[in-house]
């Protein structure tokens, strides 16, 4: 599960890299952020394995320590992809500001989703981790790409 987490959130890195002709200071300290939150996935993983079916208090622990690894991790990311978009003139192609919006809104979703889980992971850390995997499958789907295609101005000699 956490190797899908991970690959998923390196796809999503890249396309969102895709997405600037330059970076600054403040963009690198947030990717910097990403990398440590990324690094980190492995420990709560290793203790949600360990403890997952462990009657008691120890397997929703475990649980919530996953969760709360994956809230500050989109919450990362998040900062990642406003850093990226914070100023239009770094970017290849200016995001229409209705896409930018929606963009924003659905990664609003999911991390109040990925927030929601850590209270799921004390009712039930099974049900907490199948929804990791649906939180997994909504990432799997670009969630920049009308912001991509869509062009803010018609090409020129149009």
């Amino acid at each position: 599960m956490s190797f899908l987490v991970i690959g998923i959130i390196w796809i999503n890195h890249h396309t969102m890299c895709a997405l600037a002709r330059r970076v600054d200071r403040r963009t690198l300290f947030a990717n910097l952020f990403l990398l440590l939150t990324v690094s980190v996935i492995p420990y709560p993983t290793r203790m949600l394995a360990a403890y997952l079916t462990v009657p008691g208090r120890d397997g929703h622990t475990a649980a919530a320590l996953y969760a709360a690894t994956m809230v500050v991790m989109g919450a990362a990311f998040s900062l990642l992809f406003l850093a990226f978009t914070r100023d239009a003139r770094a970017l290849h192609t200016p995001i229409a500001a209705e896409d930018l919006r929606a963009a924003r809104r659905r990664f609003g979703i999911g991390g109040m989703c990925y927030l929601a889980t850590v209270g799921l992971a004390y009712l039930s850390p099974v049900a907490m981790l199948a929804t990791h995997a649906l939180l997994a499958v909504y990432y799997c789907f670009d969630q920049l790409g009308a912001a991509r295609r869509r062009p803010t101005a018609p090409p020129p000699g149009l």
